[in-house]
């Protein structure tokens, strides 16, 4: 009964019967409305609670949660970490979705979104560790793709942030790449400044086109094996907070 109700409730919020940041009926209202017992639609709610779609506020009520990028992360991630997914197989991807995002970002973008992406270039300058130049480096890539003003693009790009992040590590802790790679950053960046989609477009797929350059066999392994040891556990919680934030 429970996960009727759960269905039921998913269904009027993603249906746009509700808005989004709306207060739910109370529990006492929706088990009139469903005919069950209350702790069924507590239970439903917590349900929808765990896949995102509500949050409980304590003394105030149920609220249908706006979507963040970051809930695509969680299960997708898991599942290609499941495929063993290659750093050729992802370029490749990331190919697909990125080019495109920054020629849409160049075309997009705000005043605000160049002093987001040139704040973040400038952490990078700074020579960080290798752990915090991947944050920044992650944060550059999620944020052209949320100004490509394309939620789908948005998302994707979040789905992937797990994997992307264990080949950004691979690529800063490998000098040549790194060099040959970071530049790139203020190409797509001044593409996107100057409003120049087909710049941005192509800058972007050069500075991916490194790995496949420069990668050598390690473009057939699986990404997690590139990763060195003592990097991995800090890995474990940077994508999702990097992208929530």
């Amino acid at each position: 009964m429970a996960d009727r109700v759960a269905a039921e409730i998913e269904r009027s919020l993603l249906g746009s019967e509700i808005s989004i940041g709306a207060k739910l009926p109370s529990e006492r209202e929706l088990a009139v409305q469903f005919g069950v017992s209350r702790p069924v639609v507590r239970e439903a709610l917590r349900r929808l609670q765990e896949r995102g779609l509500v949050e409980a506020q304590p003394g105030r009520g149920t609220f249908f949660r706006p979507a963040d990028p970051s809930d695509a992360a969680g299960s997708l991630n898991r599942l290609f970490r499941r495929y063993s997914v290659t750093p050729g197989e992802l370029v490749v991807a990331r190919k697909m979705l990125e080019c495109e995002g920054a020629a849409l970002a160049a075309i997009h973008r705000t005043d605000e979104d160049c002093q987001t992406l040139e704040r973040l270039l400038e952490g990078l300058s700074g020579k960080p560790t290798v752990l915090e130049q991947a944050k920044l480096d992650l944060a550059f890539h999620d944020h052209i793709a949320r100004a490509s003003r394309n939620p789908v693009i948005h998302l994707m790009f979040a789905s992937i942030s797990d994997l992307t992040v264990g080949l950004m590590v691979r690529s800063l802790s490998d000098r040549q790449v790194s060099q040959r790679g970071l530049p790139f950053h203020d190409e797509v960046l001044d593409a996107v400044v100057e409003r120049d989609p087909e710049r941005a477009r192509r800058a972007m797929g050069d500075h991916l086109g490194t790995a496949e350059e420069l990668y050598g066999a390690d473009l057939d392994r699986s990404i997690s094996d590139l990763v060195p040891a003592e990097l991995r556990a800090a890995l474990d919680v940077l994508p999702g907070l990097q992208v929530a934030g």
